[in-house]
């Protein structure tokens, strides 16, 4: 299901655009395009069931809400957007909520910047758990088409591109050819498929493959 159908042509994006970028609002609060990148990453391994991932949206500082409505109403439209984005994972998809296209003009690229960065700040919330997940001994084959270093090697590339994309004038300085921007680019929603398809093999043959490894 794409964004549009999912959110029914609802005015979600623009309340929180609104909330987060709100002169209210602590320093360092995400804003828009952050938190769906965030979200995003978040998403690939949890079901956000917990708050503790929350704070970091407003830097680890009070969102100050104006009343408990506003409160209700922002939470609302987060979990909304938590929703989303674990209806996509399950069906394989990845709707960005803007065009992946390179531009040589920064402030043309600078909200899927701000994108990139959020889905960094997620899997960096998230470190532990992509260690422990990551965590095989080599080699080891389950079902003749998974082996332990696939993964990782996944992720990798992901965030190759996640990194590029979040800044791509520091890349081009780290040796990356100014030429293939624009095909890294346009890779980033298919890798987020790919990796999302990758961590639910995980997690389902997680037991086959502990016992494989000897772990109880």
């Amino acid at each position: 299901m794409s964004r549009r159908e999912f959110f029914k042509n609802s005015e979600w994006q623009q309340i929180l655009t609104t909330f987060l970028e709100s002169s209210g609002r602590p320093p360092f609060t995400m804003n828009f395009y952050q938190l769906d990148g965030y979200i995003k990453a978040l998403t690939l391994l949890s079901d956000c069931c917990d708050d503790k991932w929350f704070p970091l949206i407003f830097g680890d500082q009070s969102p100050a809400w104006r009343d408990e409505q506003e409160a209700l109403q922002i939470r609302e439209g987060i979990q909304t957007l938590v929703d989303f984005h674990r209806q996509q994972l399950q069906q394989d998809c990845c709707d960005l909520p803007l065009d992946v296209d390179y531009s040589p003009n920064r402030e043309e690229r600078m909200d899927l910047e701000q994108w990139a960065r959020g889905f960094l700040q997620g899997y960096s919330f998230q470190d532990d758990q992509w260690s422990s997940l990551l965590e095989f001994a080599p080699g080891i084959r389950v079902d003749g088409n998974l082996t332990t270093e696939s993964l990782a090697d996944e992720m990798d590339a992901v965030l190759y591109i996640v990194s590029t994309v979040a800044d791509a004038d520091f890349a081009v300085v780290q040796g990356v050819p100014e030429a293939e921007l624009d095909s890294i680019f346009r890779r980033l929603p298919v890798a987020l498929v790919s990796l999302g398809q990758s961590v639910k093999q995980r997690i389902t043959l997680q037991p086959r493959i502990d016992t494989v490894t000897g772990i109880v």
